[in-house]
């Protein structure tokens, strides 16, 4: 059985860490830095497990050195702590006070937790080209509502769409010299493409996310991308609601929906003649099941 002061939460900021343990009073404040957290590992039992929040590449220096520690660490959804918190009844909202949230949920939850471990380099490296590709295409769409018929731009603007075609071009042939480097991913990757709707980008994103992640069915792949509706009764009726997202990027979110929604598409036309009053996320998931 694992000691309870051995349970080490770690709230992450970009500057500085907050790490509380278990049953000990008090919140240790650090540097965000290499030298600082080797230091502060030092101080740390041998069996101490870790637990932070996904918090973008905040966190990542943090996991890695806990892992080259031999010491189990922990990513939690960030969802998850948040209704966690609600469900204990806390006020505030501090970096001390989410250190010792997450210490309190790791104690409580550890048995049902997965260790994180390191993604190999090409998945690393897909990710980060793939989240590059995905906030280029958001920014391209900023900038044309934003320079929407404005007089005198024209020639400027179709330099920038150049430029920025260019660059996904770029990124995407990046993604396919990656993934060329490991042949099981290789493979992987061309069964995907032998689904209808399932394109150059949501192939790379899926390889490398199944890859990662051991998904126990096809439903908790669904769940992942946040289109998995949830039950709830409110007085005497019973419905479906859409579960909101669970920090799943949006881009793995349009890459479920659209190939889902195609084949449907093309039989029948749009899809909400399916069904009259079934709301899009519905019939996104039970497309996504097919």
């Amino acid at each position: 059985m694992q000691p309870l002061n051995s349970f080490v939460g770690v709230d992450v900021a970009k500057a500085t860490l907050s790490a509380a343990a278990y049953g000990v009073r008090g919140v240790q404040d650090l540097k965000n830095d290499e030298p600082s957290i080797k230091v502060w590992l030092g101080t740390l039992p041998a069996d101490a497990c870790v637990a932070v929040e996904s918090t973008g590449n905040l966190h990542l220096t943090l996991v890695r050195l806990v892992y080259e520690s031999r010491r189990l660490v922990y990513v939690l959804n960030l969802r998850d702590v948040f209704f966690h918190a609600k469900a204990v009844g806390s006020r505030a909202k501090t970096d001390r006070k989410d250190a010792q949230l997450i210490t309190r949920y790791l104690a409580q939850h550890c048995a049902e937790l997965k260790p994180w471990t390191p993604a190999t380099r090409v998945q690393d490296r897909v990710q980060e080209l793939l989240r590059c590709r995905a906030t280029v295409l958001s920014k391209r769409s900023s900038l044309r509502q934003a320079l929407k018929g404005i007089e005198g731009l024209g020639g400027q603007i179709e330099a920038m769409e150049a430029k920025l075609d260019a660059l996904l071009n770029e990124i995407d042939h990046q993604v396919y010299i990656e993934l060329e480097r490991d042949e099981a991913l290789v493979r992987q990757r061309r069964l995907l493409r032998t689904i209808t709707g399932i394109g150059p980008q949501a192939s790379a994103l899926f390889t490398g996310l199944l890859s990662r992640v051991p998904f126990v069915n096809a439903n908790a792949l669904i769940a992942f991308t946040g289109f998995d509706p949830r039950p709830t009764t409110r007085a005497a009726r019973r419905e479906e609601e859409n579960c909101p997202n669970m920090a799943t990027p949006s881009f793995a979110a349009r890459c479920t929906c659209a190939p889902s929604r195609l084949p449907i598409a093309r039989r029948w036309g749009r899809c909400t003649d399916l069904a009259p009053g079934f709301r899009i996320p519905q019939l996104d998931y039970a497309l996504a099941c097919r």
